[in-house]
């Protein structure tokens, strides 16, 4: 995730993020796309994700996140395994909530405090095995070495 960073995003990482406290820091960095269909799943009003109704046809709204990032060309952010599966059977990349707050991690849209304040909440929403949180902090502590050789510089 780099650029103009957008991304397809499911109802569960929305729900995610909204617990954790971070969406709106979130979208200021990354432009969330969802179907009407999942937005209104979600069942929050005023969510700073904007919403698109994919042209293929779909039959779920797992199926609309996969046909809306491949219209936007754009990745996907889900926690569902099925959805993450499809997306890389379909070539398409993609993250889970735990690899947005690493993201603005990396931006410096969040400091280290607020990082461990949001995954802690995370983790305690999210039904991450062993393995993604390992990740998740293995990836965090390499972008905090990044960060600091960037001040070194």
């Amino acid at each position: 995730m780099c650029g103009s960073v957008r991304a397809s995003i499911d109802a569960s990482s929305i729900i995610y993020l909204l617990k954790t406290g971070v969406l709106g820091t979130a979208a200021s960095a990354i432009h969330f796309y969802a179907s009407p269909q999942v937005i209104d799943e979600v069942g929050w009003p005023s969510l700073p994700v904007r919403s698109v109704v994919p042209k293929g046809d779909f039959s779920s709204n797992d199926e609309s996140v996969l046909i809306l990032a491949e219209e936007l060309g754009v990745p996907v952010i889900s926690e569902d395994k099925k959805i993450l599966l499809a997306a890389r059977e379909h070539g398409i990349p993609f993250y889970n909530a735990a690899m947005v707050l690493n993201y603005l991690l990396k931006i410096e849209k969040i400091n280290i405090t607020q990082y461990d304040e949001f995954f802690s909440e995370l983790v305690k929403v999210a039904r991450y095995s062993r393995d993604v949180i390992e990740y998740a902090v293995r990836d965090k502590e390499q972008i905090l070495r990044e960060l600091e050789s960037r001040k070194g510089k």
